[in-house]
């Protein structure tokens, strides 16, 4: 039984990777054996029964000839570049504590793409206090805010007043 659903199947058959026993039927085995990845592997990232790193998409992507974002389309999930990102090389001015939280925030952002969602959805956007643990949201410390010169010269004029 070909259990391998299309685009996979036509993919896979284009190149070349079929059952070694003969015949035009697709291969688990033949792309795993060619990656170096188990074929019960690439059958759960295909069904979307086990989410499969960025890694083994890339594999995946490269054996079949695919762009890699399409291949992130047909396991559910987005992602906009064909490479992993990588931070300006500025990144390395930044403490560990300010990496923690560039690093959070990047989570955070990505976390609807990954369920293949807008970043603009209200699910991706929680606030605090609607049914929402905390554990999603980054608190900065609150600033007063700076007067303004004429706001400070205003006090003082009506502090001389009294």
């Amino acid at each position: 039984m070909n259990d391998i659903p299309e685009p996979w199947a036509k993919a896979m058959r284009d190149k070349g990777l079929t059952d070694r026993r003969g015949g035009d039927r697709p291969s688990w085995r033949a792309l795993g054996e060619l990656i170096e990845v188990h074929p019960s592997t690439l059958s759960a990232m295909a069904s979307g029964a086990r989410e499969t790193s960025n890694d083994i998409v890339g594999k995946v992507a490269d054996a079949l000839g695919v762009d890699v974002r399409i291949v992130n389309g047909w396991v559910g999930r987005a992602r906009a570049m064909r490479a992993p990102y990588q931070p300006p090389s500025d990144a390395d001015l930044l403490d560990e504590d300010e990496r923690e939280a560039v690093d959070r925030m990047i989570t955070l952002l990505a976390r609807g793409k990954k369920r293949g969602r807008d970043a603009g959805d209200a699910e991706a956007q929680k606030t605090p206090g609607a049914g929402d643990t905390g554990d999603d949201v980054i608190r900065f410390p609150r600033r007063k805010p700076i007067p303004k010169v004429q706001d400070v010269a205003a006090r003082e004029v009506d502090d001389d007043d009294r």
